[in-house]
């Protein structure tokens, strides 16, 4: 595991989370895509005070992401926490 977060860590896209690419691909993954004001909105409903900067923050690992809101996220765009979390078992990458 350490291996896989230091190949996702320092990445152009930040290293407060290993978390933020995957929400991103699964975002826009759908036609047609949701967009971080979407998320948002999704996230809101579901109980967590976040907005449209908060997703992009999170996309580019530019904010760390707790293991709640983990699965909050999952939860909002309809997949699996493990496809979130690359080099577990059960994702996509």
């Amino acid at each position: 595991m350490r291996d896989v977060v230091a190949a996702h860590a320092g990445g152009v896209m930040g290293d407060l989370n290993i978390v933020g690419r995957m929400v991103r691909r699964a975002r826009v993954a759908p036609t047609p895509r949701v967009t971080q004001q979407a998320l948002a909105v999704r996230l809101q409903m579901l109980g967590w005070d976040i907005d449209r900067f908060g997703v992009s923050k999170i996309e580019r690992g530019a904010r760390r992401v707790t293991d709640r809101e983990v699965l909050l996220l999952a939860e909002a765009l309809g997949i699996s926490v493990a496809v979130l979390l690359p080099g577990v078992e059960g994702s996509r990458e």
